[in-house]
């Protein structure tokens, strides 16, 4: 299994893209569900983490030619236990998100999961977040300049 499979997943419950340009016509409904669970998975938190994703979103695309708009919208969940002490936390991981040619956004709640490893591509720290608030760029290379909401460490909740 992909070391940044789970990422993508991440991803999946947070993020839409969109890019091109054309008039803008009926909608194209996508379902985009996610369950996988990722047990033992080290190098999020300072404990390995057993991590479920649980999404039953819907992306819709709204173009003529080249997508131009997107909207990704439903019930999304993340799950992070702590194997060593069996704590658990499950939080809304929903979004929605807005995409557009002027970026990506949204307004709600995202986990982000990401590692040391990682650390050099992410656009936040490394570890478990849940972001809850209003990302302005969800494009953007530091998500602390374009966001504006409560950040929750899931690492320390289950410490």
């Amino acid at each position: 299994m992909s070391r940044y499979r789970w990422a993508v997943g991440a991803l999946i419950v947070s993020v839409g893209c969109a890019t091109g340009s054309a008039a803008v016509a009926s909608p194209t409904t996508t379902p985009v569900p996610f369950q996988e669970t990722f047990p033992g998975y080290a190098g999020v938190c300072d404990f390995p983490v057993t991590i479920t994703f649980d999404t039953q979103q819907t992306m819709r695309e709204y173009a003529a030619g080249d997508v131009i708009r997107t909207n990704v919208t439903g019930k999304g969940s993340v799950t992070l236990t702590n194997d060593d002490n069996g704590r658990t936390v499950t939080v809304n991981a929903s979004g929605p998100t807005l995409g557009s040619k002027k970026g990506t956004r949204g307004t709600g709640h995202w986990v982000l999961i990401g590692t040391d490893a990682q650390a050099e591509f992410l656009p936040f720290p490394p570890g478990a977040w849940l972001y809850s608030g209003r990302i302005g760029n969800l494009d953007a290379a530091d998500y602390g300049k374009v966001f504006r909401g409560q950040i929750t460490d899931l690492c320390a909740a289950i410490g």
